[in-house]
């Protein structure tokens, strides 16, 4: 019995002394320590408002009336990110809520601000450029540079709407 007792304080002692402890308030707080480098952000949804009779029902709240959900907004990342970690990033700065799934270089954004994938029609979803141009390959593997500007946008016509022609050839 102590044996049992014995492991079980050591394994609450690992949980607690590997875990760091943060009221929201800290963790949500916009002032960076990091040092490296600065992109600009956005994430807008305004294709959206073109497409309200699409919207599944009971989303109209978290559409903003200009459909900007985040201002292009600058957020401070260490010496190498990606895209993905600028999102994150601002995000949290702002407490904005998105999902994702996946790991890795494969991670894709299902949703941001309660909009997802399809939330308005079977060609909707997130898309992301990097100084006007979308590249083709996920966010978590488009590394970011200083000065980069950030924009991620939700389109209701796989792109189209948004200015990404991208046919599947290169």
């Amino acid at each position: 019995m102590k044996t049992k007792l014995l492991i079980l304080l050591l394994i609450i002692t690992a949980v607690f002394c590997g875990c760091s402890v943060q009221s929201p308030e800290d963790y949500y707080s916009s002032s960076s320590e990091k040092e490296g480098m600065e992109v600009l952000i956005s994430i807008n949804c305004s294709t959206i408002l073109n497409n309200m009779d699409q919207l599944e029902s009971g989303l109209e709240s978290y559409v903003p009336s200009d459909g900007v959900i985040l201002k292009p907004t600058k957020v401070t990342l260490g010496e190498k990110a990606t895209a993905y970690d600028a999102l994150s990033e601002a995000c949290r700065q702002n407490k904005i809520q998105y999902e994702y799934e996946g790991t890795g270089a494969d991670i894709y954004i299902e949703g941001i601000a309660n909009l997802y994938e399809f939330s308005c029609g079977q060609l909707s979803g997130w898309e992301y450029c990097v100084n006007d141009v979308f590249p083709s390959v996920g966010c978590n593997s488009y590394d970011i540079q200083d000065g980069d500007t950030i924009k991620f946008l939700y389109t209701c016509d796989l792109g189209a709407d948004i200015g990404n022609e991208f046919t599947g050839e290169e």
